[in-house]
């Protein structure tokens, strides 16, 4: 009822939602202005996703979180055995300084078989190895000079708990007896 009394006094006009002017920037600068009602449009016509376009995304979601998963599984075996190579490394290393003080001390090498050591107990399998230090002599010649020398040869082994797979590290160290001293 108010609404007609105010159409016939002229107060109310009847603009719409649809009537209000919207307006744009073209791109040389200038203003112009549309009816909402042409963006409303717009709205209405929009479609959205169909059900075979959210599955396709899913499954491409799915590889890419596979893919990633894959990749750190990889990457955390790889560095496990990257740190045990390692390990092994440095026992190897420690055990041809120690023969080295051994022989300063006494004049000769102590080698021995299978001593066990600790790869890696870090982790819940704790991974056990092997350290064997062979002692061997040689000659080298040079030009119209003999040099006798030993060489160490130290291997660790070890098997990997989760490949099964048998590792070894060997390192050698020459040391050359030059005039009554053992120089490495």
């Amino acid at each position: 009822m108010k609404l007609n009394s105010l159409k016939q006094k002229g107060k109310y006009t009847g603009v719409t939602a649809q009537d209000v002017s919207v307006p744009l920037c073209t791109p040389d600068g200038a203003v112009q202005s549309r009816k909402a009602s042409q963006f409303l449009g717009l709205l209405r016509n929009q479609r959205g996703y169909t059900l075979i376009e959210a599955m396709v995304l899913t499954v491409v979601l799915a590889a890419m979180v596979a893919t990633i998963y894959t990749g750190v599984i990889y990457a955390d075996k790889q560095t496990r055995l990257n740190y045990r190579h390692r390990v092994a490394t440095f026992i190897a290393s420690g055990e041809i300084e120690k023969q080295y003080t051994i022989f300063m001390k006494t004049g000769r090498f102590m080698p021995f078989t299978g001593k066990e050591v600790f790869i890696d107990d870090i982790t819940d399998d704790v991974v056990k190895g092997s350290v064997t230090v062979s002692v061997k002599e040689d000659v080298e010649y040079n030009v119209s000079k003999i040099y006798p020398y030993f060489y160490l040869i130290v291997d660790v082994v070890w098997v990997d708990p989760i490949s099964k797979k048998r590792n070894k590290v060997t390192l050698r160290e020459d040391f050359y007896d030059v005039e009554g001293k053992v120089n490495p």
